[in-house]
């Protein structure tokens, strides 16, 4: 009798267990999941972010795709959002062992709780005393409100990289942030003085379509809407079969000559590379330029020997007739 009653209660807590879980197993059917309350981000190791959502199980480490949206900038060593939106008015962004924030593309927060700059429940002193905001060129960041574990502003704690502009504005109870920085988003082409640029990730760019002149000069630089980009690729096909083209001068910062970049200019006859950053060249960079054609090396004598060994291999295009200086 006993046992027959355990067995009862125990199908009657199934049945309201799954009851309870049904909303959630069609959402996750339907791909129409209930947007997170708050979410909270924190260094849970060196070089690791972490997502914690207070909300429903289903959504648990992927909060309204903010698992996709955030993660670990080693190089500013800082959380990463990139294109994050988080809307909601209710939504709130906790930030815990973070003391720097590195924003791509357009994000836009209703609220940032600054967890890290105040004492906690359990008395643990601040994780850190300001925290930095750093924008990739082109980036901004709107945000609703944004306060410490106890609710004060922290305005006065808020820093910011070079170059970037912070405007703080009274919204009722609220202070409300705009965070920018000149520069075009990643993925934009834009065409200076006859050459096609696209910007990437890092405030650089790559050289996408040269204009073809007798003494072509590939800057270091290219200033694209008031920021100065490195110019670190000249890309594919970029002078292909431009037979003006008689000498080529590469920017300190190029670092990859793309896959027929300078092919078929027969009567390119010297060019000028810094060794130091040249690291790749792709296939046929070289192929049909003038066969007597000069290679002038800049660089300390094993950066240089590094950059012959790139130019020599079979496949760019090098023939043995080519001479180094």
């Amino acid at each position: 009798m006993i046992r027959r009653f355990k067995r009862e209660i125990g199908l009657i807590l199934c049945c309201a267990l799954a009851i309870c879980l049904m909303p959630s197993m069609i959402a996750n059917a339907t791909g129409d999941q209930q947007p997170a309350e708050s979410v909270s981000i924190y260094k849970d190791k060196p070089n690791e972010i972490c997502l914690d959502v207070d909300a429903c199980a289903n959504i648990q480490r992927g909060p309204i795709g903010c698992s996709s949206s955030c993660s670990y900038d080693a190089e500013n060593d800082a959380l990463k959002i990139c294109n994050l939106k988080i809307t909601r008015r209710d939504a709130t962004v906790h930030i815990r062992k973070v003391s720097a924030v590195y924003v791509v593309g357009e994000c836009v927060i209703s609220a940032i709780k600054c967890s890290c700059l105040s004492e906690d429940f359990y008395s643990n002193p601040p994780y850190c005393s300001t925290v930095k905001f750093i924008l990739a060129p082109g980036a901004s960041l709107e945000v609703g409100d944004m306060y410490d574990y106890d609710g004060k502003d922290v305005d006065k704690k808020i820093t910011t990289a070079p170059g970037v502009k912070m405007k703080v504005t009274q919204d009722g109870k609220a202070q409300k942030y705009s965070f920018t920085l000149a520069g075009a988003k990643v993925g934009t082409k834009t065409k200076v003085k006859g050459n096609t640029y696209k910007v990437l990730e890092g405030g650089v760019v790559e050289l996408t379509s040269g204009k073809a002149s007798k003494n072509v000069k590939i800057g270091d630089t290219v200033v694209i809407k008031d920021y100065a980009y490195k110019i670190v690729t000249v890309g594919k096909n970029s002078y292909k079969n431009k037979k003006d083209i008689k000498s080529v001068k590469l920017g300190n910062n190029v670092t990859t000559i793309g896959k027929n970049a300078f092919r078929g200019c027969a009567n390119l006859k010297k060019i000028t590379i810094n060794a130091a950053t040249l690291t790749t060249i792709e296939k046929d960079a070289f192929k049909g330029i003038n066969k007597k054609a000069v290679f002038v090396l800049k660089g300390t004598a094993d950066e240089i020997a590094r950059a012959k060994e790139l130019i020599k291999n079979k496949s760019t295009g090098y023939k043995k007739s080519m001479k180094f200086k």
